[in-house]
C-alpha cells in the first residue's frame, strides 16, 4: 500500500484536500454519527451559488433541457424495491416518508412496486400514504396496495404488516414477486432496540433474504442496502 506521508502528502486521508475532483471509480466512504448524513447548514449558501451557475449555464445552452427531457425515461428504470423495518419518525410525520418514497419513484418508471414491511397498523399506513395524496388500488390479497399520486401514476406502494425477519412473512413477498432492491432497516414500529440488536436483526434478515432468493433461483441479482450500528 501507500506509505502514511505519501498518503497525507498527496491529500488523501480522512481529510483530503477540498478542491480534489471525484473520478468515477472513486470509493467514497461516510463516516459520522448518524446513519443518514445531514448537510453543514453552513454550505447553504454555497449550495445555492452552484445552483444559480447550474440555471445560467443551462438558459445558454437550452440543448441542455432539450437532451435531459430525450432521455428521461432511459435513466428511470422498472424495479422493485423491499423495504423491511420503520421510522418511528414517519409516523410523527408523514412528510419525511413522503420524502424518502419520493427518493425512489423519482427514478422508478410505471410498474414498479415499493413493499413496506413492519409492525405497522394497516390502517394507519393507510392514512399516512393518502394524506401524501396517494389513491387505493386493488389489494393483491393480503397485500394493501396504493397508487402514486401525480406524475408518478402508475407506481405502487403495497404494505404488508409483519416481521421481516420471520420466513413465512417475508418468503410470499420475495416468491410472489421479483425484488431488485431491499432496504433493510434495523428500527421497527412499537418498539426499540439496543444498537447491538438492530444489527443482529438485520443480519438475520439479509441472511434470510439470501436463503429466499437462493431457492427461488430466479437469476435476478438483488441489491441489498442496510444499516449497522456498531463495528
Amino acid at each position: 500500500g501507500m506509505p502514511v506521508e505519501e498518503i497525507a502528502s498527496s491529500g488523501y486521508g480522512l481529510c483530503p484536500d477540498q478542491s480534489t475532483v471525484i473520478d468515477p471509480e472513486d470509493l467514497l466512504i461516510f463516516i459520522g454519527p448518524r446513519s443518514n448524513p445531514i448537510h453543514d447548514y453552513k454550505m447553504t449558501a454555497t449550495f445555492d451559488g452552484y445552483l444559480k451557475t447550474a440555471k445560467a449555464l443551462a438558459d445558454a445552452n437550452p440543448s441542455i433541457d432539450s437532451n435531459r427531457r430525450k432521455r428521461q425515461m432511459v435513466s428511470k428504470m422498472l424495479s422493485n424495491v423491499l423495504v423491511c423495518g420503520w421510522r418511528p419518525d414517519w409516523q410523527d410525520d408523514y412528510r419525511r416518508l413522503h420524502d424518502r418514497m419520493m427518493e425512489i419513484v423519482r427514478q422508478r418508471q410505471p410498474g414498479s412496486t415499493i413493499t413496506f414491511v413492519n409492525a405497522v397498523d394497516e390502517d394507519e399506513f393507510a392514512a399516512l400514504v393518502l394524506k401524501m395524496g396517494l389513491r387505493k388500488a386493488r389489494d393483491d390479497g393480503e397485500v394493501r396496495c396504493y397508487e402514486m399520486h401525480h406524475p408518478y401514476r402508475g407506481i405502487f406502494i403495497r404494505h404488508v404488516r409483519g416481521d421481516a425477519a420471520k420466513p413465512n412473512v417475508i418468503g410470499p413477498i420475495i416468491e410472489g414477486s421479483t425484488i431488485h432492491t431491499a432496504i433493510i432497516l434495523g428500527t421497527q414500529a412499537n418498539i426499540r432496540l439496543g444498537h447491538r440488536h438492530r444489527d443482529t436483526r438485520v443480519l438475520n434478515i439479509v441472511l434470510l433474504l439470501r436463503k429466499l432468493w437462493s431457492v427461488k433461483a430466479e437469476g435476478v441479482p438483488m441489491h441489498i442496502v442496510s444499516e449497522n450500528q456498531e463495528d
